[in-house]
């Protein structure tokens, strides 16, 4: 470049030379190397719930929602348009409209109490469903839960050409040459602010199918360029997808993390162990110097100790010896006595010597190991991963049909969070593409595994299939319509699917049969079932093997589905509100409970009448509010001796004023109302 720069000075026309900086200068900022998507449209959002006045931008709700008018004028049933792309202005009747809000586009969120679910009236513990837009409600949990957050777990639309995701209103298919520059778009935006809320030690986990994983991968390299990255490939379909040229069986799991973050191992619970002495290939003796030795046993058969490594020309007499003190040497040797090896060499194996037990099986004595723990591999291809009947089919015994493409297999879910959270009992954990609500009925499982208090927030958007909004479309109704709005995801699964699998009833009210453990049954080599030769009437050197039951989630076989898990969840549809009356302070009722979410979601959700109190000293939730800041001595009163109170609020015009009274309550956490609700979003919005 300093090349270029030098010949660039020696133009002497200067309106050329002017150009050419300015084009080298544009050319010097393309990537070298990366990904490379087309820019679209800005995504819009309809803000269902707030009135229309003259000013506000506005779309058809059956129409195009990226086709933007400005409100000109109104009366009682029409308004005035101005069509912002043809100039044109129309009238159109108001009940056919809808406000909208660009992305980029300052707006003021809140959130609308829906419905509740309280099966552990005793628990102060709350988790959280979200119906919005989630780039809208990733927002939101900016201003919450900034650096918050110890998981983020994700499954995005996989793109595959169906009609089975939607860019600016309208349904992406395999038709839409666009349609993986649209994903990544729309992608791009929310991880970008959803790496904001991770904490340092936090993790990110997104499942993505062949379709957009080597796109996805690239956008996850330029987001989180310092993040360590690992795939792990699931099968979640063992019988194979109907294609003509392949069976695909997997899909992936991409995880993030830090430095800082630390990945669990797998914990094996139960009967999961395995014999010390190797078999297979690379087994025999002299294929491992070190680790043909004898293990000492006791009269009571317990292990007592480790002999030293047997010299390559000496050979035991048999599997079991005995020693001068009545004690027995046990070596590596099978029952068709030929020796073999220990799996640990002679220096490791007092390392696990707390996971070994003997077990005496007839004129043998066996040396077993209990498997502990071990780094999550890369590989999954557990029976319980499968989708169809541990994700379509669980679906469907809760709600009483499919209603949802494609859930996940509960325990591919838990077995990620697993990795992320499960030496974390207080995580806060993430969905904001929730689906079906896989994520928080694993965090459930969870908890009753260890009595965690993991919390557990989904977001998701209320959208209808095609063939529904069709019909609806025929019925003449429209989005944002009550009869509209019962049949979206959110309220018709998402939240059928967590409440019911709370209470441990399908949607009938009919307890759920079962219980969350997993058995399988696996084929396993049978030390006792040797064949002997009818000639000799030796073991002949074949392998039999015989059934046995494993639990792969012992810790859950005796949870019922139908006793339901100890959880409480609030429902909210994110809502939006009039800048102007939140800063005059007419909108304390519907900001409360965002300041309940913003402290923890602590006890059960605080309400306010319609009248606007002086305050709220609210010690089960952990924090208290100043309204009127003329009581601020009242309030300080009745403050004193209440610890559970961590976090306060202010509600003034001043900054002076805040900091002043803020020093009045100790070392508690303060807030600014409204100015900090308000710049917060007005900033947030620049920086889109």
């Amino acid at each position: 470049m300093a090349a270029i720069n030098d010949l660039i000075r020696q133009v002497p026309d200067q309106a050329l030379r002017s150009r050419l900086e300015e084009e080298i200068e544009r050319l010097s900022k393309n990537k070298k190397y990366g990904l490379v998507f087309e820019e679209h449209i800005p995504e819009c959002t309809p803000l269902f719930g707030i009135g229309i006045k003259p000013g506000f931008s506005v779309a058809r709700k059956a129409g195009r929602i990226n086709e933007i008018f400005t409100v000109v004028n109104m009366d009682d049933s029409d308004a005035r348009c101005y069509n912002r792309a043809t100039g044109e202005v129309e009238v159109i009747n108001i009940s056919d409209l809808v406000p909208v809000a660009q992305f980029g586009e300052p707006i003021f969120p809140t959130l609308q109490p829906i419905d509740a679910v309280q099966n552990a009236p005793d628990s102060s513990l709350w988790h959280t469903l979200i119906e919005a837009d989630n780039y809208h409600a990733l927002q939101l949990l900016e201003y919450l839960y900034a650096g918050k957050v110890d998981c983020i777990y994700i499954d995005p639309p996989y793109n595959t050409g169906a009609r089975d995701w939607k860019y600016n209103n309208d349904y992406v298919d395999g038709s839409d040459s666009y349609r993986h520059s649209k994903w990544l778009a729309m992608m791009n935006k929310r991880l970008t602010i959803a790496k904001r809320l991770l904490k340092n030690d936090g993790v990110m986990i997104v499942t993505i199918d062949d379709n957009e994983y080597a796109t996805l991968t690239l956008l996850l390299d330029e987001i989180f360029p310092e993040w360590k990255k690992v795939t792990i490939c699931i099968q979640m379909n063992p019988g194979g997808t109907q294609s003509k040229a392949f069976s695909v069986t997997n899909e992936f799991a991409i995880v993030l993390y830090t430095d800082a973050s630390e990945i669990y191992r797998r914990s094996h619970l139960g009967d999961d162990t395995y014999n010390l002495r190797r078999w297979g290939s690379t087994s025999n003796r002299y294929e491992g110097a070190t680790c043909f030795y004898p293990v000492i046993v006791d009269r009571d058969c317990q292990i007592v100790g480790f002999g030293d490594v047997l010299d390559d020309e000496l050979h035991p007499s048999s599997q079991v010896e005995l020693r001068e003190d009545g004690s027995y040497n046990v070596w590596p040797i099978d029952i068709s006595n030929t020796e073999k090896k220990w799996r640990y060499a002679r220096n490791t194996v007092e390392g696990i010597a707390k996971r070994l037990f003997a077990e005496r099986r007839n004129e043998r004595i066996e040396i077993i190991v209990k498997r502990e723990t071990e780094p999550p591999k890369t590989m999954w291809t557990s029976n319980a991963y499968n989708a169809e009947a541990y994700g379509t089919d669980l679906i469907r015994s809760i709600l009483g049909q499919s209603q949802f493409s494609y859930p996940k297999s509960l325990y591919a879910v838990h077995d990620c969070l697993a990795l992320a959270v499960s030496g974390k009992p207080d995580a806060l954990i993430v969905d904001f593409f929730a689906g079906s609500g896989t994520t928080l009925h694993a965090v459930n499982l969870l908890n009753a595994e260890d009595n965690g208090r993991r919390r557990c927030i989904l977001v998701t958007n209320n959208e209808v299939s095609a063939s529904e909004e069709k019909k609806l479309l025929s019925l003449g109704y429209l989005p944002g319509d009550a009869e509209w709005e019962k049949c979206g995801v959110a309220r018709n699964v998402t939240w059928k699917r967590i409440k019911y699998s709370i209470l441990g009833t399908d949607v009938t009210g009919k307890p759920l049969s079962g219980n969350y453990g997993v058995a399988h049954e696996y084929y396993v080599e049978d030390e006792e079932s040797a064949i002997v030769s009818r000639s000799t009437g030796k073991p002949l050197k074949r392998k039999v093997y015989k059934k046995a039951k494993i639990q792969e989630y012992p810790s859950l076989s005796k949870m019922k589905m139908s006793d339901g898990s100890r959880a409480n969840v609030a429902y909210f549809k994110l809502g939006f509100l009039d800048k102007d009356q939140v800063a005059l302070g007419r909108r304390f009722k519907e900001l409360l409970p965002l300041l309940w979410l913003k402290t923890g979601a602590v006890g059960k959700r605080p309400e306010c009448g319609e009248q606007e109190p002086e305050m709220m000293i609210l010690p089960e939730n952990g924090f208290a509010i100043l309204v009127d800041e003329t009581c601020y001595a009242k309030f300080i009163k009745e403050l004193a001796g209440q610890d559970e109170i961590k976090t306060v609020f202010f509600v003034t015009d001043s900054e002076d004023a805040f900091r002043e009274m803020s020093m009045g309550v100790g070392n508690r956490k303060t807030h600014h109302l409204y100015w900090e609700y308000i710049e917060n979003f007005v900033i947030g919005s620049r920086r889109t």
